[in-house]
């Protein structure tokens, strides 16, 4: 869910601050995120109805109480544990309704639309729409073109203004870039609004009926704020960071600056506008740095450019840890490296983004291979590059690192702040574990097979939700062709601490069969779970040694105890 609040911090320009009084101190302290997810949780569960804009108003205060008062907190600040609540019901509430990224690439536009409510999708000349079983409730999604100097927005409106005998307004705002407009049309409630973003108008309307009337506005306050150009929309994202972004230390942007390592600066997170920003006040605050440590998903090619350029000017080193994973435009951030080493996942595939014309990704591919070209890349990699489709992602084995040479220069690993619990040292915990109850808030856990067994029914007894194994299914499918697990596999998960709750949650899975003959564990699949909230396919973790003794007696092994239950 977190996607979202990168698109609202990229395009915060299209609403309005809220104005009111100077913003209390606790809010101040919040980072732009968490000030953006704040207002955004509170329209899930009804108590916001404006724009999410990130800033202090008396709408956000008023909201804020009302939440409060409902948990029974009646403290002037609201506290972390209100906060944490807020956040746990908001996302309860975003899983219970199907909030699902839409995307009408046709017209360049995409939203988040509750699909456990609107689950019939029809598609129609100018836009998609997305309605009830009995048509109570639609909501339609529409993209305009906006050539300069056109008018169209203040066309739009005219239309949206237009008096009818069956259609009345009761609420109208009309600002040069955004209209809203509400009212009732035949009885039913409706809630529209149309941006100008440059060479694009998007347009969001809900319409409701009576038996929807919470549901309907929160729908439509939502998709209102969570709306925009497809191409801002991350369709295929890549494998989480895995252990870096739980790293203590502080914080500028994506960036850390870990304790007792004055050397070391941290990307921990996706590579969003202002990146190249962030970086810079990074190395202000720790002018002695010679080593960037990356776990990054990738982000914006432009935006890594930048980066990658200010590292080779900078003269920095650049190391992945094992454990962790540098994606897509992170990539260009590790070739920069005057010194690099890659121990953890490094992947690469095609520049890509919707709605973006042919001659200028042309121009952009340019860039990248251009600085490609500076840094010494080898040619395979770029082929690699330009071989795997966007929806994809070419992940180098370490054979390949070995024969492409990707790692070079000299790196003292000893050195280099290790984040508690991102690599060895993992413990075997019972699932229900807190994260209270482990100081690296990372716990891992072994389970062996003793007969034939679903492993879709492993893991909703181990920890995962039925959407879970939902979303890992074709991730699974993808690498490991079978529903079953034989005798003797293994399934290994990585449980980490959540944001919305103290009960770990599964990062990571891994399966493994087991061969009788050789006695050796063969990595067959590893889905990982995104910032986004999605699973995908991932490398394969670190090799452990797993307990043989918890092998069926017909392998060899010395129990009888199946650990699978």
């Amino acid at each position: 869910m977190r996607v979202l609040w990168v698109w609202l911090i990229l395009c915060a320009f299209w609403f309005s601050p809220a104005l009111g009084a100077e913003p209390p101190s606790w809010w101040a302290s919040l980072s732009a995120t968490d000030r953006y997810g704040v207002q955004g949780d509170l329209i899930l569960l009804g108590f916001y109805d404006g724009f999410v804009d990130g800033q202090y108003g008396p709408q956000t205060e008023g909201a804020l109480k009302r939440f409060q008062l409902s948990t029974g907190d009646s403290e002037r600040v609201p506290s972390q544990t209100t906060l944490g609540r807020l956040r746990q019901e908001a996302q309860q509430e975003f899983e219970r309704m199907g909030m699902q990224l839409e995307r009408f690439p046709q017209e360049g536009v995409a939203a988040y639309v509750p699909r456990n409510v609107l689950t019939v999708r029809t598609e129609g000349e100018g836009g998609v729409s997305f309605a009830t079983d009995d048509g109570s409730m639609v909501m339609y999604l529409t993209g305009y073109d906006n050539p300069a100097g056109s008018g169209s927005l203040e066309q739009r409106a005219v239309e949206l203004l237009r008096p009818s005998y069956n259609r009345t307004v009761t609420y109208k705002s009309i600002k040069p870039d955004r209209i809203v407009v509400s009212g009732r049309q035949a009885g039913d409630a409706y809630y529209s609004v149309l941006t100008a973003d440059g060479d694009k108008i998007i347009g969001v309307s809900v319409i409701w009926g009576n038996e929807y009337a919470s549901l309907g506005a929160i729908t439509a306050t939502f998709a209102a704020s969570y709306s925009g150009r497809a191409e801002y929309f991350e369709e295929n994202p890549t494998e989480v960071s895995t252990g870096l972004a739980a790293l203590e230390g502080e914080r500028i942007g994506r960036f850390i600056l870990p304790k007792d390592e004055p050397k070391v600066i941290v990307l921990a997170g996706d590579i969003a506008t202002g990146a190249m920003l962030d970086l810079r006040r990074a190395l202000k605050a720790r002018p002695d740095a010679t080593t960037l440590l990356l776990d990054s998903i990738g982000g914006s090619v432009n935006e890594g450019l930048l980066l990658a350029h200010a590292v080779a000017d900078r003269g920095l080193a650049t190391y992945v840890p094992a454990d962790a994973g540098c994606y897509s435009a992170c990539a260009y951030v590790f070739f920069a490296g005057k010194a690099r080493a890659a121990d953890g996942s490094l992947g690469v595939h095609q520049i890509y983004g919707d709605g973006v014309s042919v001659s200028d990704a042309q121009a952009v591919l340019s860039d990248v291979l251009d600085a490609l070209a500076e840094f010494d890349v080898p040619q395979a990699v770029i082929s690699a590059m330009l071989r795997t489709r966007p929806d994809q992602m070419h992940v180098f084995t370490d054979d390949e690192k070995d024969l492409l040479q990707l790692n070079r220069g000299s790196i003292d690993r000893a050195n280099l702040a290790a984040p508690e619990g991102a690599s060895g040292g993992l413990t075997v915990m019972r699932k229900n574990s807190t994260a209270e109850d482990l100081a690296s808030q990372r716990t891992e856990r072994i389970l062996t097979v003793r007969e034939p067994t679903k492993w879709a029914d492993l893991m909703l007894t181990n920890g995962f939700t039925a959407r879970m194994v939902e979303a890992i299914t074709p991730a699974i499918l993808g690498q490991y062709p079978s529903a079953t697990l034989p005798a003797g596999a293994r399934m290994r998960i990585l449980f980490g601490a959540s944001r919305t709750s103290e009960v770990l949650i599964p990062y990571r899975v891994s399966l493994y069969t087991h061969d009788q003959d050789s006695g050796e564990d063969r990595h067959m699949a590893t889905v990982a779970l995104t910032d986004r909230g999605s699973y995908v396919a991932g490398a394969e973790p670190r090799r452990i040694d797993f307990p043989t003794e918890d092998l069926p007696p017909s392998m060899g092994g010395k129990s009888n105890r199946a650990k699978s239950n």
